[in-house]
Protein backbone atom coordinates (compact mmCIF):
# COMPACT_ATOMS: atom_id res chain seq x y z
CA UNK A 1 0.00 0.00 0.00
CA UNK A 2 1.39 3.43 -0.93
CA UNK A 3 1.87 5.61 2.11
CA UNK A 4 1.53 9.36 2.23
CA UNK A 5 4.01 12.17 2.79
CA UNK A 6 2.31 13.21 6.02
CA UNK A 7 4.83 13.96 8.78
CA UNK A 8 3.51 12.24 11.90
CA UNK A 9 4.99 12.72 15.35
CA UNK A 10 5.72 8.99 15.78
CA UNK A 11 7.85 7.49 12.99
CA UNK A 12 7.68 3.88 14.16
CA UNK A 13 4.71 1.90 15.49
CA UNK A 14 4.15 -1.70 16.58
CA UNK A 15 3.27 -4.19 13.87
CA UNK A 16 -0.32 -5.41 13.98
CA UNK A 17 -3.23 -6.56 11.87
CA UNK A 18 -6.85 -5.55 12.26
CA UNK A 19 -8.65 -8.52 13.87
CA UNK A 20 -10.52 -10.92 11.62
CA UNK A 21 -14.29 -10.51 11.80
CA UNK A 22 -15.39 -14.03 12.59
CA UNK A 23 -18.89 -15.42 12.80
CA UNK A 24 -21.29 -17.94 11.36
CA UNK A 25 -22.90 -17.15 8.00
CA UNK A 26 -26.11 -18.75 6.77
CA UNK A 27 -29.15 -18.00 4.62
CA UNK A 28 -32.65 -17.91 6.02
CA UNK A 29 -36.12 -16.56 5.31
CA UNK A 30 -37.07 -13.39 7.15
CA UNK A 31 -40.06 -11.02 7.09
CA UNK A 32 -39.86 -8.19 4.58
CA UNK A 33 -39.34 -5.55 7.26
CA UNK A 34 -36.86 -2.75 7.78
CA UNK A 35 -33.40 -4.09 6.99
CA UNK A 36 -30.67 -2.59 9.15
CA UNK A 37 -28.13 -4.83 7.47
CA UNK A 38 -28.77 -3.18 4.11
CA UNK A 39 -28.29 0.30 5.59
CA UNK A 40 -25.09 -0.88 7.29
CA UNK A 41 -23.78 -2.06 3.90
CA UNK A 42 -24.33 1.42 2.48
CA UNK A 43 -22.69 3.02 5.50
CA UNK A 44 -19.57 0.86 5.11
CA UNK A 45 -19.41 1.91 1.47
CA UNK A 46 -19.37 5.63 2.23
CA UNK A 47 -17.18 5.37 5.33
CA UNK A 48 -14.41 3.64 3.41
CA UNK A 49 -14.78 5.31 0.00
CA UNK A 50 -15.21 8.99 0.89
CA UNK A 51 -11.51 8.92 1.72
CA UNK A 52 -8.23 10.10 0.25
CA UNK A 53 -5.83 7.25 -0.67
CA UNK A 54 -2.98 9.76 -1.07
CA UNK A 55 -3.42 10.93 2.54
CA UNK A 56 -3.60 7.58 4.36
CA UNK A 57 -7.30 7.35 3.51
CA UNK A 58 -8.15 10.42 5.55
CA UNK A 59 -11.83 11.19 5.25
CA UNK A 60 -13.20 14.05 3.19
CA UNK A 61 -15.34 15.81 5.76
CA UNK A 62 -17.16 18.01 3.25
CA UNK A 63 -19.04 17.00 0.12
CA UNK A 64 -21.22 19.00 -2.26
CA UNK A 65 -23.76 17.26 -4.47
CA UNK A 66 -24.90 20.59 -5.91
CA UNK A 67 -21.87 20.84 -8.17
CA UNK A 68 -21.38 19.07 -11.45
CA UNK A 69 -19.50 16.89 -10.90
CA UNK A 70 -19.97 16.54 -7.12
CA UNK A 71 -16.86 17.32 -5.09
CA UNK A 72 -15.34 16.41 -1.73
CA UNK A 73 -12.73 18.40 0.15
CA UNK A 74 -10.58 18.32 3.27
CA UNK A 75 -10.65 20.69 6.25
CA UNK A 76 -9.80 20.92 9.94
CA UNK A 77 -13.02 18.99 10.56
CA UNK A 78 -11.42 15.86 9.06
CA UNK A 79 -10.50 15.06 12.66
CA UNK A 80 -14.08 13.77 12.93
CA UNK A 81 -12.71 10.67 11.19
CA UNK A 82 -12.38 9.28 14.73
CA UNK A 83 -16.15 8.77 14.68
CA UNK A 84 -15.91 6.75 11.46
CA UNK A 85 -13.15 4.64 12.98
CA UNK A 86 -15.39 3.60 15.85
CA UNK A 87 -18.44 3.04 13.64
CA UNK A 88 -16.73 0.79 11.09
CA UNK A 89 -15.89 -2.16 13.39
CA UNK A 90 -19.45 -1.97 14.72
CA UNK A 91 -20.95 -2.12 11.23
CA UNK A 92 -18.91 -5.02 9.89
CA UNK A 93 -20.38 -7.74 12.17
CA UNK A 94 -23.89 -6.70 11.10
CA UNK A 95 -23.07 -7.39 7.47
CA UNK A 96 -20.06 -9.69 7.20
CA UNK A 97 -18.80 -7.09 4.73
CA UNK A 98 -15.01 -6.69 4.50
CA UNK A 99 -15.08 -4.01 1.79
CA UNK A 100 -11.93 -1.87 1.72
CA UNK A 101 -10.30 -3.55 4.70
CA UNK A 102 -7.06 -1.81 3.74
CA UNK A 103 -8.70 1.49 4.74
CA UNK A 104 -9.42 0.21 8.23
CA UNK A 105 -5.85 -1.06 8.61
CA UNK A 106 -4.32 2.22 7.47
CA UNK A 107 -6.64 4.28 9.68
CA UNK A 108 -5.35 2.52 12.77
CA UNK A 109 -1.74 2.68 11.58
CA UNK A 110 -1.94 6.43 10.99
CA UNK A 111 -3.68 6.85 14.35
CA UNK A 112 -0.84 5.11 16.17
CA UNK A 113 1.58 7.36 14.29
CA UNK A 114 -0.29 10.31 15.86
CA UNK A 115 0.49 9.25 19.45
CA UNK A 116 3.49 11.14 20.81
CA UNK A 117 6.01 10.03 23.44
CA UNK A 118 3.93 11.88 26.05
CA UNK A 119 0.86 9.75 25.32
CA UNK A 120 -1.03 12.57 23.57
CA UNK A 121 -2.55 12.57 20.09
CA UNK A 122 -1.10 15.09 17.66
CA UNK A 123 -2.53 16.38 14.40
CA UNK A 124 0.25 16.80 11.79
CA UNK A 125 0.42 19.89 9.59
CA UNK A 126 3.17 18.87 7.17
CA UNK A 127 1.63 16.94 4.30
CA UNK A 128 -1.86 18.10 5.32
CA UNK A 129 -2.19 21.67 3.98
CA UNK A 130 -5.88 21.62 4.93
CA UNK A 131 -5.18 20.90 8.62
CA UNK A 132 -6.09 24.43 9.78
CA UNK A 133 -8.69 25.17 7.11
CA UNK A 134 -11.80 26.47 8.85
CA UNK A 135 -10.32 26.91 12.33
CA UNK A 136 -10.52 30.23 14.19
CA UNK A 137 -7.59 32.61 14.46
CA UNK A 138 -7.36 32.31 18.24
CA UNK A 139 -6.56 28.62 17.83
CA UNK A 140 -4.12 29.28 15.00
CA UNK A 141 -2.21 31.57 17.37
CA UNK A 142 -1.78 28.67 19.81
CA UNK A 143 -0.40 26.22 17.24
CA UNK A 144 3.38 26.26 16.87
CA UNK A 145 5.54 23.97 14.76
CA UNK A 146 4.38 21.00 12.68
CA UNK A 147 1.95 19.37 15.16
CA UNK A 148 -0.83 20.34 17.53
CA UNK A 149 -2.41 18.41 20.41
CA UNK A 150 -5.90 17.06 19.73
CA UNK A 151 -7.29 15.20 22.78
CA UNK A 152 -10.70 14.72 21.13
CA UNK A 153 -9.23 12.47 18.46
CA UNK A 154 -7.46 10.33 21.03
CA UNK A 155 -10.49 10.01 23.24
CA UNK A 156 -12.57 8.48 20.50
CA UNK A 157 -9.57 6.46 19.32
CA UNK A 158 -9.62 4.60 22.64
CA UNK A 159 -13.14 3.37 21.83
CA UNK A 160 -11.89 1.88 18.55
CA UNK A 161 -8.96 0.26 20.32
CA UNK A 162 -11.27 -1.35 22.86
CA UNK A 163 -13.45 -2.80 20.09
CA UNK A 164 -10.41 -4.45 18.55
CA UNK A 165 -9.09 -5.53 21.95
CA UNK A 166 -12.40 -7.25 22.63
CA UNK A 167 -11.97 -9.18 19.37
CA UNK A 168 -8.34 -10.32 19.51
CA UNK A 169 -7.02 -9.53 23.02
CA UNK A 170 -3.86 -8.11 21.51
CA UNK A 171 -2.16 -6.43 24.52
CA UNK A 172 -0.95 -3.66 22.21
CA UNK A 173 -4.45 -2.15 22.12
CA UNK A 174 -4.67 -2.12 25.92
CA UNK A 175 -1.19 -0.67 26.36
CA UNK A 176 -1.73 2.11 23.82
CA UNK A 177 -5.15 2.98 25.27
CA UNK A 178 -3.81 3.17 28.82
CA UNK A 179 -0.93 5.34 27.62
CA UNK A 180 -3.43 7.69 26.03
CA UNK A 181 -5.50 7.86 29.23
CA UNK A 182 -2.38 8.69 31.25
CA UNK A 183 -1.30 11.33 28.75
CA UNK A 184 -4.73 12.96 28.81
CA UNK A 185 -4.67 13.02 32.61
CA UNK A 186 -1.23 14.69 32.63
CA UNK A 187 -2.37 17.33 30.13
CA UNK A 188 -5.63 18.20 31.89
CA UNK A 189 -5.96 21.23 34.14
CA UNK A 190 -6.87 19.22 37.24
CA UNK A 191 -8.83 21.20 39.82
CA UNK A 192 -9.56 18.30 42.14
CA UNK A 193 -13.19 17.42 41.57
CA UNK A 194 -13.15 18.54 37.94
CA UNK A 195 -10.74 18.98 35.04
CA UNK A 196 -10.65 20.65 31.62
CA UNK A 197 -8.38 21.43 28.67
CA UNK A 198 -7.21 24.83 27.56
CA UNK A 199 -7.97 26.48 25.24
CA UNK A 200 -10.14 23.52 24.15
CA UNK A 201 -10.17 19.74 23.88
CA UNK A 202 -9.65 19.81 20.10
CA UNK A 203 -6.70 22.22 20.16
CA UNK A 204 -4.91 21.99 23.50
CA UNK A 205 -1.80 23.81 24.68
CA UNK A 206 0.48 22.59 27.46
CA UNK A 207 1.23 26.20 28.43
CA UNK A 208 -2.38 27.36 28.69
CA UNK A 209 -4.45 27.17 31.89
CA UNK A 210 -7.33 29.57 31.21
CA UNK A 211 -10.76 28.01 31.64
CA UNK A 212 -12.40 28.26 28.18
CA UNK A 213 -15.85 27.95 29.73
CA UNK A 214 -15.62 31.47 31.10
CA UNK A 215 -16.15 32.77 27.56
CA UNK A 216 -17.38 29.88 25.42
CA UNK A 217 -19.20 26.78 26.65
CA UNK A 218 -19.12 25.22 23.18
CA UNK A 219 -15.34 24.92 23.07
CA UNK A 220 -15.13 23.90 26.72
CA UNK A 221 -17.74 21.13 26.43
CA UNK A 222 -15.58 19.22 23.97
CA UNK A 223 -14.04 17.45 26.98
CA UNK A 224 -17.09 15.18 26.84
CA UNK A 225 -15.80 13.71 23.56
CA UNK A 226 -13.15 11.92 25.61
CA UNK A 227 -15.54 10.41 28.16
CA UNK A 228 -16.92 7.41 26.20
CA UNK A 229 -13.44 6.20 25.26
CA UNK A 230 -12.22 6.49 28.84
CA UNK A 231 -15.33 4.68 30.06
CA UNK A 232 -14.91 1.92 27.47
CA UNK A 233 -11.31 1.43 28.60
CA UNK A 234 -12.42 1.16 32.22
CA UNK A 235 -15.25 -1.27 31.44
CA UNK A 236 -13.07 -3.49 29.26
CA UNK A 237 -9.89 -3.54 31.36
CA UNK A 238 -10.75 -2.11 34.78
CA UNK A 239 -8.23 0.72 34.36
CA UNK A 240 -9.36 3.05 37.16
CA UNK A 241 -7.41 6.21 36.17
CA UNK A 242 -9.56 6.34 33.02
CA UNK A 243 -12.79 6.27 35.04
CA UNK A 244 -11.50 8.97 37.41
CA UNK A 245 -10.61 11.30 34.54
CA UNK A 246 -13.97 10.70 32.87
CA UNK A 247 -15.71 11.65 36.11
CA UNK A 248 -13.72 14.89 36.35
CA UNK A 249 -14.80 15.86 32.83
CA UNK A 250 -18.45 15.10 33.63
CA UNK A 251 -18.27 17.19 36.82
CA UNK A 252 -16.70 20.06 34.91
CA UNK A 253 -19.46 19.97 32.31
CA UNK A 254 -22.32 19.81 34.82
CA UNK A 255 -21.06 21.74 37.84
CA UNK A 256 -18.58 24.30 36.51
CA UNK A 257 -19.63 24.84 32.93
CA UNK A 258 -23.36 24.57 33.78
CA UNK A 259 -23.93 23.15 30.32
CA UNK A 260 -27.34 21.90 31.41
CA UNK A 261 -29.84 23.73 33.59
CA UNK A 262 -31.22 22.08 36.72
CA UNK A 263 -34.39 21.00 34.87
CA UNK A 264 -32.32 19.24 32.19
CA UNK A 265 -32.75 21.95 29.57
CA UNK A 266 -29.78 22.87 27.39
CA UNK A 267 -27.85 26.00 28.37
CA UNK A 268 -26.73 28.56 25.76
CA UNK A 269 -23.27 28.18 24.22
CA UNK A 270 -21.97 31.37 25.81
CA UNK A 271 -22.44 32.54 29.41
CA UNK A 272 -24.03 35.78 28.19
CA UNK A 273 -26.82 33.74 26.58
CA UNK A 274 -26.35 35.19 23.09
CA UNK A 275 -25.43 31.92 21.34
CA UNK A 276 -28.35 29.45 21.29
CA UNK A 277 -27.79 25.87 22.50
CA UNK A 278 -26.09 23.67 19.93
CA UNK A 279 -28.06 20.42 19.96
CA UNK A 280 -25.27 18.05 18.91
CA UNK A 281 -22.79 19.35 21.47
CA UNK A 282 -25.37 18.85 24.20
CA UNK A 283 -26.37 15.41 22.96
CA UNK A 284 -22.69 14.39 22.80
CA UNK A 285 -22.35 15.49 26.43
CA UNK A 286 -25.55 13.66 27.32
CA UNK A 287 -24.33 10.46 25.67
CA UNK A 288 -21.10 10.76 27.68
CA UNK A 289 -23.14 11.17 30.86
CA UNK A 290 -25.18 8.05 30.15
CA UNK A 291 -22.06 6.02 29.32
CA UNK A 292 -20.44 7.12 32.57
CA UNK A 293 -23.59 6.52 34.62
CA UNK A 294 -23.81 2.98 33.26
CA UNK A 295 -20.17 2.20 34.08
CA UNK A 296 -20.36 3.61 37.60
CA UNK A 297 -23.98 2.63 38.35
CA UNK A 298 -24.69 6.29 39.10
CA UNK A 299 -28.45 6.52 39.72
CA UNK A 300 -28.44 10.29 40.19
CA UNK A 301 -26.63 10.86 36.90
CA UNK A 302 -28.98 8.46 35.12
CA UNK A 303 -32.04 10.33 36.42
CA UNK A 304 -30.66 13.70 35.37
CA UNK A 305 -29.69 12.31 31.97
CA UNK A 306 -33.25 11.14 31.44
CA UNK A 307 -34.54 14.65 32.21
CA UNK A 308 -32.13 16.13 29.69
CA UNK A 309 -33.12 13.49 27.12
CA UNK A 310 -36.80 14.36 27.57
CA UNK A 311 -35.95 18.02 27.08
CA UNK A 312 -34.14 17.18 23.86
CA UNK A 313 -37.20 15.28 22.65
CA UNK A 314 -39.39 18.31 23.41
CA UNK A 315 -37.33 20.38 20.97
CA UNK A 316 -37.58 17.82 18.16
CA UNK A 317 -40.22 16.34 15.90
CA UNK A 318 -40.30 12.92 17.51
CA UNK A 319 -42.55 11.48 14.81
CA UNK A 320 -40.11 12.16 11.98
CA UNK A 321 -36.89 12.08 13.97
CA UNK A 322 -36.07 15.71 13.13
CA UNK A 323 -33.55 17.24 15.51
CA UNK A 324 -32.44 20.85 15.01
CA UNK A 325 -28.89 22.06 14.66
CA UNK A 326 -29.55 24.77 17.25
CA UNK A 327 -32.41 25.43 19.64
CA UNK A 328 -33.74 28.86 18.71
CA UNK A 329 -36.79 30.81 19.91
CA UNK A 330 -38.33 30.76 16.42
CA UNK A 331 -37.75 26.98 16.27
CA UNK A 332 -36.30 27.31 12.76
CA UNK A 333 -33.09 25.40 12.21
CA UNK A 334 -31.62 22.94 9.75
CA UNK A 335 -31.72 19.27 10.64
CA UNK A 336 -28.74 17.76 12.47
CA UNK A 337 -28.11 14.09 11.71
CA UNK A 338 -25.41 14.05 14.39
CA UNK A 339 -27.97 14.93 17.04
CA UNK A 340 -30.36 12.29 15.72
CA UNK A 341 -27.70 9.58 15.96
CA UNK A 342 -26.79 10.72 19.48
CA UNK A 343 -30.41 10.65 20.61
CA UNK A 344 -30.92 7.15 19.19
CA UNK A 345 -27.92 5.88 21.15
CA UNK A 346 -28.97 7.72 24.32
CA UNK A 347 -32.52 6.39 24.11
CA UNK A 348 -31.28 2.83 23.67
CA UNK A 349 -28.91 3.07 26.62
CA UNK A 350 -31.52 4.65 28.90
CA UNK A 351 -34.05 1.99 27.96
CA UNK A 352 -31.54 -0.79 28.51
CA UNK A 353 -30.75 0.60 31.97
CA UNK A 354 -34.43 0.82 32.91
CA UNK A 355 -34.82 4.59 32.68
CA UNK A 356 -37.80 4.88 30.34
CA UNK A 357 -39.00 2.89 27.36
CA UNK A 358 -37.96 4.62 24.16
CA UNK A 359 -38.02 1.74 21.69
CA UNK A 360 -40.97 3.15 19.73
CA UNK A 361 -39.27 6.54 19.44
CA UNK A 362 -36.04 4.93 18.31
CA UNK A 363 -37.79 2.76 15.76
CA UNK A 364 -39.36 5.83 14.12
CA UNK A 365 -36.13 7.83 14.19
CA UNK A 366 -34.12 5.02 12.63
CA UNK A 367 -36.67 4.37 9.89
CA UNK A 368 -37.44 7.99 9.04
CA UNK A 369 -34.03 9.51 9.68
CA UNK A 370 -31.63 6.82 8.55
CA UNK A 371 -33.53 5.10 5.77
CA UNK A 372 -36.63 6.84 4.38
Amino acid sequence: MTKSNIKYIRPHIPEFDIPVYEGQKYQDVAPDTFDLQERAELAINVLTRATDPEADFEQYFFVSFRRNPPVMWHSFADQCQMKFMEALPLLRPITGNTLNSEVEQRWMESSLHRIGPDGLTYEPLKGRPWALRGIGQRFRDVIKGEQFIDPCFGGRLISSMMLYYRMDRNPMWKEEAERLADGFADLAIDCGRYAYYSPSAYVADKNSTEDPGEKDRFDAAHVTFLVPGLVHLYKETGYEPAAKLADKFIRYTLEELDYFNSDGSFAPETPDGKAPPHFHMHSVALLAMVEHAHAMNDTELFEFSQKAFEYGKSKANTTLGYFPDSIKPDNISKVCANAMADMIAIGLKLTEAGYGDYYDDIDRWVRNGLAE
